[in-house]
């Protein structure tokens, strides 16, 4: 009777345990995009460019001070990977992106936030140079000095190889963060 009690338990727990970790369909989180205040969730427009963000190796570059006394700094490197499709036969030669992060001071960001505490936040809006280094699309690297991490990249506008320029509309949204993964080899 022992036996049977404990067995009836055990699969008891082991089916609350089961049903507990199998969560609803994984959801694209560029297009949904849930608003705390209102328990709503609303739809993102999907960029209209394929964008992505590795984090580089190699971070550290020299500075010079105006007394020529050179000292590390920590730079992180990223690289931006896009790809549009919607202009077959134009490659994209630059794009300008805005990457907001930290700067290493110190802050509490709770785990369940979508929101960045402003305390240790920064931006730069830059341009990156890009090349055919793939296929598809192009790529190119660019470095953060005074950045500690990026928490995301928001594509403004690209230029492609013909001069002409497209640009963001207020509307859309085209964002991407880093991959969390940083390859390292020898």
């Amino acid at each position: 009777m022992r036996v049977a009690a404990n067995l009836g338990v055990f699969i008891l727990i082991s089916v609350v345990s089961s049903v507990a970790q199998t969560g609803s369909p994984a959801q694209n989180p560029t297009l949904l995009r849930s608003d705390p205040a209102t328990l709503r969730t609303r739809m993102i427009p999907p960029c209209p460019i394929d964008m992505h963000v590795r984090q580089g190796i190699g971070g550290a570059l020299v500075a010079a001070d105006e007394n020529g006394v050179k000292r590390p700094v920590l730079a992180p490197r990223y690289r931006l990977l896009l790809n549009d499709v919607r202009k077959s036969g134009q490659k994209i030669v630059s794009a300008t992106v805005t990457v907001r992060g930290w700067n290493g001071k110190a802050r509490a960001l709770p785990a369940d936030s979508d929101s960045d505490l402003k305390s240790g936040t920064i931006q730069r809006t830059l341009t990156v140079n890009l090349a055919a280094w793939g296929e598809p699309g192009v790529e190119g690297d660019f470095r953060l000095p005074g950045f500690t991490s990026a928490s995301r990249v928001d594509l403004q506008a690209v230029t492609y190889e013909d001069g002409s320029t497209w640009k963001l509309a207020p509307t859309d949204t085209c964002r991407v963060a880093p991959d969390p993964l940083m390859l390292v080899g020898d």
